[in-house]
């Protein structure tokens, strides 16, 4: 048998291992684990907006990063507001993100968790994005929350008074259900 015709099988066996799995980043005869599972559009919208928010935080809204993450937002979100099937409800807290009927866990410093303490600080659990948001809507809404944030720091007695209502948005107020009492007795 020519040496060719021995090695081809070995090439071509190779070649299947590269294919089924995905390569070793590291060199050390593993393969890499496989690609995390594909995120909602849900999931998408938040992470862009909070991209978004983040970016007003330093640059005015004519920077280029600002244009650039505005536009990606609402794309993102017009994609959320199609998988969704009408108004895209944004709910965070300090650990997870719910869209819809999906929970995500929050990183520790990612633009969700950054965004999640601006909203808490100013009293709100998320937001309502209806159809028919665009530009204007989106920077007034987020330009709110970042001013009422601030506020919150300069002075963390504010109370934020009722902003302008943003066509196409409703803020989500937070809401704190049972006893302040701490376990003290209820005759007190």
């Amino acid at each position: 048998m020519p040496k060719g015709a021995e090695e081809r099988p070995e090439v071509v066996r190779g070649r299947e291992e590269l294919v089924s799995s995905p390569p070793d980043p590291q060199g050390l005869g593993r393969p890499a684990p496989p690609h995390p599972p594909a995120r909602s559009a849900g999931v998408e919208f938040a992470e862009a907006w909070g991209v978004l928010a983040r970016s007003l935080s330093y640059y005015p809204p004519t920077n280029d990063r600002v244009r650039l993450a505005l536009g990606q937002t609402l794309e993102a979100y017009s994609q959320a507001r199609d998988e969704l099937g009408g108004d895209v409800t944004l709910l965070l807290s300090r650990r997870e993100v719910l869209i819809g009927r999906e929970a995500t866990v929050l990183q520790p410093g990612s633009n969700l968790a950054w965004l999640s303490e601006r909203l808490e600080r100013s009293g709100l659990a998320g937001a309502t994005f209806e159809p028919g948001l665009d530009q204007q809507g989106l920077l007034a809404f987020t330009q709110q929350l970042l001013a009422g944030y601030r506020r919150t720091l300069l002075d963390p007695e504010f109370e934020q008074a009722a902003s302008e209502r943003v066509p196409c948005v409703v803020p989500v107020q937070q809401r704190f259900e049972g006893s302040f009492k701490g376990g003290a007795d209820e005759h007190e």
